[in-house]
């Protein structure tokens, strides 16, 4: 697994495609929202739809801030083969642009005892 600044999100290769679904000229009209089993693992968008995240306030001197938001994608894995855990998560452009904006790993959080 390669660990990635958030400038190097080319490091982090692909979508993760564990159960080797078809991604030839179908595969727009085959990952949707309704049919998300249909979709690459870490397609993230074509199984919850666009991420729109909104200005939650305007800050002194009108700069936009933005407040957390949350999604939860039910059919990724956790643990396993096909596990996130140790992968990164890439966030592109708007409106399904191919360049990458920012990335992170996703790390195993281990509460102490």
């Amino acid at each position: 697994v390669e660990h990635l600044s958030s400038t190097d999100c080319v490091a982090a290769g692909g979508h993760l495609n564990t159960f080797n679904v078809s991604t030839d000229c179908i595969y727009q009209r085959d990952c949707t929202i309704y049919t998300a089993l249909r979709c690459e693992d870490g397609d993230e968008t074509g199984k919850l739809g666009a991420i729109d995240i909104p200005v939650y306030k305007l800050l002194p001197g009108g700069e936009p801030d933005v407040g957390k938001y949350y999604f939860v994608d039910k059919n990724v894995a956790n643990c396993g083969p096909s596990s996130i855990i140790g992968r990164s998560i890439v966030i592109h452009e708007q409106d399904f642009g191919s360049t990458r904006v920012t990335c992170a790993n996703i790390l195993e959080f281990k509460s102490k005892p």
